[in-house]
């Protein structure tokens, strides 16, 4: 090693580690979906780093073998977002974008604490219950959690995956975050940097923000960007050339008439049947569509046919799709009360609007929840190790400049703001070719990046039958 990466190694603030040994036994496993051969284990890991010879939990592992013979040693480890979501879930959904970097590197896709099939911390809460907090189910939820809430946080999330990755036999590994997981991925560097070989960042989390921290100024602008992109388009603009105004004129109907009662025929049964609809579940919709490029593209047409036919099937049809499917709602408090709702300043009255529900909401559920807060700061830390940042441009939840903020620390790193795209980049073909070069040969400000200003929003659905022709 060269003196001046080891003299930049010992300025970091490392995590002692304990070296663990265990007897792995994999066996054949089908996770949904996935046609790749897949293996799985469980990992025993201590529930607290600083004293392991005490409690022990079990976490889930799948393996995804490198497919070619001459294979890397070094593997990618997954990192889910959320927080909460279970990486050994999310498989089916993101192998596609990680297909080629599966040809050289086995994938690890390790379910956290709390997480998938890693004891999750789910709660049962109400399905009808609107926009409030559903306080009883919470203060239940806490109660009957296996233990206290304050071990599932960021911090033994970091010291879990260095331990599978020594139990695994792995030097070091490989990490593809994705949202909350890029913040674990961050935390992992700046606790174990030895053990990482480099980094894949996207739709970045930096140590400085809090998740909801900018009160729905991301969800605006990205729904901002959705009439800018739509007026400068011809199609879009013949079809709908008063967009914004037809917004306007749904918000303040149902902020000045209440809320809407809106008959329709259940998905599933046939029936016909009723669903509540306020400015708040409206916004609600928008908010979960404008985190992809595809169910952006429906906007303009829903938002066009509510103000013009009073058809509102975009909306009730959506509301079937929860923000909380797949995520354990007791692992997200216990990251979030403790290591962003801290962070996020609710002295000044917020005038209710576009995304700002979800955070008010986070400041009740997390004054049930009850945890101590914990310091995520890192001022001081910076790395060296290779990462490659990325960023859709029109991302509502961890827009460009929370990357920016994390490009600050990282001294051999480049970061990729993605055109045309949203939350989570990988998928497209121009990204996961050049995430798949950035592993192989580590030179982050050697990157191709050109394609990344190319791409473009998906079109917008004009009718019942589609795009423009």
């Amino acid at each position: 090693m060269m003196w001046w990466m080891a003299l930049a190694q010992a300025e970091q603030v490392l995590v002692q580690e304990t070296t663990p040994s265990a007897d792995i036994e994999w066996k054949r496993c089908y996770p949904n979906h996935v046609r790749q051969e897949a293996m799985c284990t469980k990992i025993e890991v201590p529930v607290d780093h600083k004293d392991p010879s005490e409690e022990k939990m079990s976490l889930h592992v799948v393996k995804l073998p490198a497919i070619r013979a001459n294979a890397e040693d070094d593997p990618v480890f997954v990192l889910a977002g959320g927080p909460g979501q279970g990486a050994s879930e999310v498989i089916s959904t993101l192998y596609p974008a990680l297909r080629k970097i599966h040809q050289r590197r086995t994938l690890i896709f390790l379910d956290q604490r709390g997480t998938g099939q890693s004891g999750p911390l789910d709660c049962e809460l109400p399905e009808d219950n609107g926009v409030e907090v559903p306080v009883e189910a919470l203060q239940a939820c806490v109660r009957d959690l296996p233990r206290s809430a304050s071990w599932y946080q960021t911090e033994y999330l970091a010291a879990d995956t260095n331990w599978t990755r020594q139990v695994l036999g792995y030097q070091s590994i490989n990490i593809y975050g994705v949202s909350y997981g890029t913040r674990l991925s961050l935390t992992i560097m700046q606790n174990y940097p030895t053990a990482v070989r480099s980094a894949v960042l996207d739709g970045v989390v930096p140590f400085q923000k809090s998740i909801g921290g900018d009160f729905g100024d991301g969800v605006r602008h990205a729904l901002d960007q959705v009439f800018i992109d739509c007026e400068s388009t011809e199609d879009c603009n013949a079809a709908f050339p008063d967009l914004r105004a037809e917004y306007e004129t749904v918000v303040h109907s149902l902020q000045d008439s209440g809320p809407r009662n809106i008959g329709h025929h259940h998905s599933i049964t046939g029936v016909k049947t009723y669903t509540e609809v306020s400015d708040q579940v409206f916004w609600g919709v928008l908010q979960q569509l404008l985190y992809q490029g595809v169910t952006t593209s429906l906007i303009p047409y829903a938002i066009h046919n509510i103000a013009t036919y009073d058809d509102w099937s975009t909306v009730v049809g959506w509301l079937g799709n929860s923000p909380f499917d797949g995520i354990p709602i007791g692992l997200y408090l216990s990251i979030m009360c403790a290591e962003d709702v801290p962070k996020i300043d609710f002295s000044t009255p917020t005038e209710m609007d576009l995304g700002v529900l979800s955070t008010t909401q986070l400041k009740e559920m997390c004054s049930i929840w009850n945890v101590e807060p914990v310091s995520t700061d890192s001022t001081g830390w910076t790395s060296d190790i290779p990462t490659l940042l990325l960023s859709g441009v029109n991302d509502p939840v961890t827009p460009p400049e929370y990357g920016d903020l994390a490009l600050s620390q990282l001294r051999n790193a480049t970061h990729v703001v993605v055109s045309g795209t949203a939350h989570n980049t990988i998928y497209h073909p121009c990204i996961y070719e050049m995430a798949t070069d950035f592993y192989q040969d580590l030179n982050p400000q050697s990157l191709d990046t050109k394609c990344a200003t190319e791409l473009k929003r998906p079109p917008f659905i004009l009718s019942a039958t589609g795009t423009a022709p």
